[in-house]
């Protein structure tokens, strides 16, 4: 067993060594592994191996001085985006101080210079290389588009069709609308003033617990989001009821996951068992990815790769290539080739992914010039977040451009 994802802990008996050279329990230990999102366990471990790995190839020591400096300086010459680089150190810098061997205030200094320098050569890179890499935007229509490719007289599709809708109305994160349980979401009559007509009227509508979230990792509070009932074919209002309907007539517990696993038009436990026991029956995150790429490409909002497209994305092809090389310069180089040319691909790709649906949604309302606050509310982001930033346009609306010409 690991704490901190440091290697070195292993288990003596029902006490645990830690990384500081100290002992604890081993129940202590499980919950420590659990008080860490699975997903920051998974990154700390592989940038954790990625520098062991640079630190084997090149013969140095991973805590001596200057090892940091002169990884963060290969991590420029493989190209890898400042921001990248950034979030490497910063869990390197995390792992260093928790295992007893924090970085030194003026090797940080170093580290942070080299970064700087990164940064200045993508803003000034011509070629536009160093831009930020997005998934592409679902918009309503492309949200219409594949919806009309499911068969919604199925299981299946009726499934499918409550995934697609309450992702997008909900602009959820790739692992948001999976995790629901079916007591997370409830049909709700909802009062509000028209605001094309001014009068109270009365719709209804969805309230949708939200308990865990990258902004709320360990569940400390509840995100409460309001949806209300469309009049088109992407109404979620209507994909809840028809895929309760469904529930109802397998006769599905009414206190597990709100999407169920399904097979040849049944529910059904078979697959691969979830680390939680809780979630049995319940799809993961990687069905979600894969029902929106999938639905996507059905709808024709994608093409497929050519088998050169294939090779260069597949990680087994790179392995194969790197594995043939005869020194660690020549591995550096297919490295830095490889990446620069998968990113060539990616700007040329329309790609979905979980995050379409949130940036269709987040761009959604700010064409609906719905105030940047409310959106971050509604979508669940930390105030100010530079992220929700990111997804909008990015430009003052022409109708309120200080520059606009005035009477002289």
């Amino acid at each position: 067993m690991s704490v901190e994802a440091s290697p070195g802990g292993t288990l003596v008996g029902s006490r645990v060594p830690t990384p500081g050279g100290f002992v604890i329990s081993a129940a202590a230990a499980r919950l420590v592994e659990q008080g860490t999102p699975e997903n920051t366990r998974r990154n700390r471990r592989s940038r954790a191996d990625l520098y062991a790995a640079w630190c084997r190839e090149h013969g140095r020591i991973g805590t001596d001085p200057g090892a940091l400096v002169d990884y963060t300086a290969a991590l420029v010459a493989r190209q890898h985006p400042a921001e990248t680089i950034t979030s490497y150190v910063a869990t390197l810098l995390h792992l260093r101080a928790v295992s007893g061997h924090p970085v030194r205030p003026d090797e940080r200094e170093l580290v942070q210079r080299i970064i700087n320098a990164r940064s200045v050569q993508e803003a000034t890179d011509p070629a536009g290389e160093g831009d930020a890499l997005q998934v592409a935007e679902c918009t309503r229509d492309n949200l219409r588009a594949m919806l009309a490719t499911l068969d919604r007289s199925t299981v299946e599709g009726i499934r499918a069709a409550l995934a697609l809708t309450l992702a997008w109305y909900l602009g959820a994160r790739g692992c948001e609308v999976p995790a629901l349980a079916l007591r997370d979401v409830s049909e709700v009559s909802a009062h509000y003033r028209d605001p094309a007509t001014g009068r109270r009227v009365q719709r209804a509508g969805l309230l949708v617990l939200i308990r865990r979230s990258k902004t709320n990792p360990y569940g400390k509070t509840v995100d409460r989001v309001r949806l209300l009932a469309q009049d088109d074919e992407t109404c979620p209002v209507a994909a809840l009821r028809a895929w309760v309907g469904v529930l109802v007539d397998q006769g599905a517990d009414t206190d597990g996951p709100l999407l169920r696993r399904v097979k040849a038009g049944r529910l059904s436990t078979a697959g691969r068992p979830p680390k939680d026991p809780r979630r049995a029956g319940g799809v993961q995150d990687r069905w979600m990815r894969n029902l929106i790429a999938a639905a996507a490409a059905a709808a024709d909002l994608t093409r497929e790769l050519t088998e050169s497209e294939r090779r260069l994305l597949s990680t087994r092809d790179e392995q194969r290539e790197l594995a043939a090389a005869a020194d660690a310069a020549e591995r550096d180089a297919i490295r830095v080739r490889r990446r620069l040319a998968r990113r060539a691909l990616r700007r040329q790709l329309n790609r979905y992914a979980g995050h379409s649906m949130r940036r269709g949604q987040n761009r959604d309302q700010a064409r609906r010039r719905i105030p940047q606050h409310i959106t971050e509310q509604q979508l669940r982001y930390v105030p100010g977040s530079r992220a929700a930033a990111r997804y909008r346009v990015d430009l003052v609306d022409w109708d309120l451009n200080p520059t606009i010409p005035t009477a002289s």
